[in-house]
């Protein structure tokens, strides 16, 4: 028996592109498809950035970037985070 197509599914299929306004990733995974592009809510972001698993991944980026200004870590950590997202 096959399931029915969920709307995001059919509008992918389509042709339209697909964006997904999340970071949190399990939910992402669990998308039937691979998103196009991820959200740049700042809030949203923030919330999945402080999360405790992306501690260590923090961590080495403000190790390796320590001379660095806030803001370049901080793009180069969502650009990380968006990697996973969107391979």
């Amino acid at each position: 028996m096959t399931r029915d197509l969920t709307l995001l599914e059919q509008l992918e299929n389509s042709g339209v592109k697909v964006d997904v306004d999340s970071y949190h990733l399990s939910w992402i995974k669990a998308v039937p498809f691979t998103p196009h592009d991820v959200t740049s809510n700042q809030i949203v972001i923030q919330q999945q950035m402080l999360l405790p698993e992306n501690k260590e991944i923090i961590e080495k980026t403000v190790k390796e970037m320590k001379d660095k200004d806030w803001l370049d870590i901080h793009t180069v950590l969502v650009s990380l985070r968006s990697r996973l997202v969107i391979p």
